[in-house]
């Protein structure tokens, strides 16, 4: 990216006049290296950067490819070390020669098109050791940001290199970084194994690990054996066993993950005894400290998980012994960030070990260290700890503010500048989200409660959620607690004990709790039911049983207070879980159907505020396949799907409304004419071909005639044009799609679509529905849109519609449908 680095340059040549002449430029150039690798090893990674980049100006000044390649690489390891990985990245395909920089895009992820671009210009590059070790780098940083397929094809790129210019220790060192991909690939795995039930998809996802996890264990068990250079392919190794320690811990009962753990024990206690005896003065001295400090941490892991190891001493005292070494060797490199993850740990292992008053004083040492050092990714984890022991304490208010301290930092951890860990991308469920539900949690046990700001972080949680699962940067978001006139709105809070209902009263809040057993309970019965592929047929009576019982729990109470809106108002629902895979119009007072008496939308962290918009002021492009594609033959596309025969009628009923249309059907409909079509002023999409959503990015996608379109593509496709690229797409509905099976967390690619669309308002299908009376209720929806209403009067009016024949009266035929975002 040339802009990115004529823009700091600028601001080197200045700073450029201050230096003493040398015997030449070149020299000069040089002697400015060794000191930004000073600053480098002395952990200022920033002094580095303004070094380096007065480097860089004199070699590009004499025009010194080698010198401005070098210096380059030498860059990305400061924004490494600052943990501006972007920046890195940038850099390193700079140093490439790669002019389009989208391969370090993880916002809104590069095409497959844009990738193979820059996977050739790289393969094209000469083999030399300077390129070699570019590559490397950018292997690197592709894995911290999240790409982990492009690393890989990198990865694997700079390895075919060292190969044929026979560099050993370059081949180890990138089989490492090849071996870390790989594993960061099975923690993914892991993570997306744990927001599904569908034992097809947990097996696909343990499979991932079943073929990697052998490769990867032999190549950090056969580098650490080649000497001192590759100490840590042991902490490496023993940091994989306890993820798969935790993945069979998950699930105990599946023989499977048993079986991978136990091919890994035979080899625990030697690793861990050469992790322990190994001379880490060999590595840098950072390094060195940081080795330590991952080796208390695992340490601690194993004690706690009661794992069958023998060591010399008693496994926390060798970690208290680790954790104080790292902290005297930060101590005196000066580097406060290093020194709060020492102090930090020996925090947790007092902690550990009962010792609170320890415990306390350590974290907020390490807190102390992390502001001092601009470290928000430890300062958010001891501010976490020290919430915990407030709140454990009967400290409320300590806690209240330990924790708003936490989540400021963590907000800024998971932006642009600071690192994207792999540990808050993969374990979002147990070191993210747990700071905002305890949170709400201490809030709700305070004596003089804050129910706003209750709700107000829960929405902060969900924009988080949609963040994690699009990898994309910050969200900007409206509250609903902003917006004026506004329906009423249930807040559902999902707890770790309780479900907490809080709904608007007359300028103050109003609050009920459920029991979060029951809840769950309940709502894994009813969607059980909903992805049955016989729910059509599920007798009436079964399902109103549980869907009466949701009732009584969620909205019985707050009926009785009087604080559900007249009949035939509007019903905003701000839910999060499970609860947001089930359709809640479909809840039953006993006598009616909630969409019998309410219109209901649904919102998954809104990110715009809802404004009417007219029937004139709408311009509708419609789109469908009701052929059999080449796209339903792709290999990631779910065997079975039906041809969808009745889109071309359903195309036809929406352009007989009045709103303003035209249409992009079969083989016309393609990702590149859909995406020339929309440069025009469309400002409304809809789309009937198969879809499907899940917590899964990868399997969230959308049939196009010539291929499946997936969700990281939805931005650069749809939008294009003026109207779009400004987030004013008013209206995207989906008739044909269904949520991933047994996956509780499949709302989030509702959300995601609809994020990627810039979509206000997201009419969606959660699961497959008979296409003729979808048909029906898609012709009407656009009907009543045309009169005037709401898009929820006019979806609810829809439903009514199926609802009162008797051949369409089943929920499986019109309750699928929900309106996400904006109401009107």
């Amino acid at each position: 990216m040339r802009y990115f680095l004529n823009s700091l340059l600028l601001s080197a040549l200045i700073a450029l006049a201050s230096i003493p002449a040398l015997a030449s430029p070149i020299e000069k150039a040089e002697q400015l290296t060794t000191q930004g690798h000073q600053h480098l090893r002395q952990g200022n990674p920033g002094n580095a950067i303004e070094t380096w980049l007065k480097a860089l100006q004199i070699y590009q000044k004499e025009n010194s490819e080698d010198g401005e390649k070098s210096t380059l690489i030498h860059l990305s390891l400061a924004y490494r070390a600052k943990g501006q990985y972007p920046n890195a990245c940038w850099v390193l395909t700079d140093a490439l020669e790669v002019d389009d920089s989208a391969i370090c895009r993880n916002v809104n992820r590069p095409t497959a098109e844009e990738v193979a671009t820059a996977l050739q210009i790289i393969k094209e590059q000469p083999d030399t050791l300077l390129t070699l070790k570019a590559l490397q780098e950018l292997g690197i940083v592709l894995r911290v940001i999240g790409n982990l397929d492009e690393s890989v094809s990198v990865l694997e790129i700079a390895l075919a290199s060292a190969q044929r210019q026979n560099l050993t220790f370059e081949h180890y060192a990138l089989r490492m970084s090849l071996a870390n991909v790989q594993a960061d690939l099975i923690r993914q795995a892991q993570n997306r194994f744990s927001l599904s039930d569908n034992p097809l998809t947990k097996a696909q996802f343990i499979e991932v690990a079943t073929s990697t996890l052998p490769d990867v264990s032999k190549t950090y068990l056969e580098l650490a054996a080649t000497g001192p250079r590759f100490l840590r392919a042991r902490l490496n190794w023993l940091k994989i066993f306890l993820s798969i320690n935790q993945w069979a811990n998950q699930d105990p009962t599946n023989p499977e993950l048993s079986a991978l753990r136990s091919s890994l024990i035979p080899g625990l206690d030697s690793t861990l005894d050469k992790a322990l005896v190994a001379d880490y003065s060999k590595e840098s001295p950072i390094q060195s400290v940081y080795s330590r400090i991952k080796l208390a941490k695992y340490l601690l892991e194993i004690q706690k998980s009661d794992l069958p190891v023998t060591t010399e001493k008693h496994i926390l005292i060798l970690a208290f012994e680790l954790a104080n070494s790292a902290r005297n060797d930060a101590l005196s490199l000066k580097n406060e960030r290093a020194e709060s993850f020492a102090v930090g740990v020996t925090g947790l292992l007092y902690k550990t070990t009962k010792q609170n008053d320890f415990a306390q004083r350590s974290f907020k040492a390490a807190r102390d260290l992390a502001v001092s050092s601009n470290s928000a990714d430890s300062a958010y984890e001891w501010e976490w700890e020290l919430a915990k022991l407030y709140q454990a304490q009967g400290q409320t208010q300590d806690a209240i503010s330990a924790y708003e301290r936490s989540i400021k930092n963590l907000d800024q951890v998971r932006g642009d500048l600071l690192p994207i860990d792999s540990e808050l991308q993969f374990r979002f469920a147990d070191k993210v989200k747990p700071v905002y539900q305890q949170y709400i949690s201490v809030l709700l046990e305070s004596d003089t409660p804050n129910l706003e700001k209750a709700v107000l972080t829960n929405e902060r949680l969900q924009v988080a959620q949609i963040e994690n699962f699009l990898h994309c940067g910050k969200l900007v978001f409206v509250s609903t607690t902003q917006i004026e006139n506004a329906p009423t709105t249930i807040h559902v809070l999902e707890l770790e004990d309780s479900f907490e209902i809080l709904v608007p009263n007359n300028g103050t809040w109003a609050r009920f709790s459920a029991n979060g057993e029951r809840v769950r309970g309940l709502a894994s019965k009813i969607l059980i039911e909903l992805q049955d592929e016989q729910f059509s047929s599920t007798e009436d009576d079964s399902l109103l049983a549980e869907s009466q019982a949701l009732y009584q729990l969620l909205l019985d109470p707050i009926e009785k207070q009087g604080l559900l809106p007249e009949q035939d108002d509007t019903i905003v629902f701000v839910t999060d879980g499970i609860l947001s895979n089930i359709p809640l119009s479909m809840l039953h007072d006993g006598k009616k159907y909630l969409v019998e008496r309410y219109s209901i939308a649904t919102n998954l962290g809104r990110l715009q505020a809802p404004e009417a918009v007219s029937p004139q002021q709408l311009k509708l492009l419609i789109t469908g396949i009701s052929k059999a594609s080449p796209s339903l033959n792709a290999p990631q596309i779910p065997s079975g799907l039906d041809v969808l025969s009745e889109t071309e009628e359903e195309a036809t009923l929406v352009s007989s409304s009045k709103i303003e249309s035209s249409t992009l059907l079969n083989s016309k409909f393609t990702a590149n004419n859909l995406r020339r079509k929309l440069s025009g002023d469309y400002n409304a999409l809809h789309i009937s071909t198969h879809g499907q959503f899940s917590s899964d990015p990868n399997q969230t996608f959308l049939l196009a005639w010539d291929k499946p379109v997936p969700l990281q593509e939805l931005d650069t496709i749809i939008r294009q044009g003026t109207q779009v690229a400004a987030n004013n797409l008013e209206l995207l509905f989906l008739s044909a799609c269904q949520s991933a099976k047994g996956d509780q967390l499949s709302s989030l690619g509702i959300a995601g679509v609809s994020i990627q669309a810039g979509a206000k308002s997201t009419v969606a299908s959660l699961w497959l529905v008979d296409a003729e009376s979808t048909a029906q209720l898609v012709g009407d929806f656009y009907k009543s849109l045309a009169n005037g209403k709401t898009k929820a009067e006019a979806l609810r009016k829809a439903q009514l519609a199926l609802l009162g024949k008797p051949a369409t009266r089943h929920p499986y035929y019109w309750a699928p449908f929900v309106l996400s975002g904006s109401w009107l």
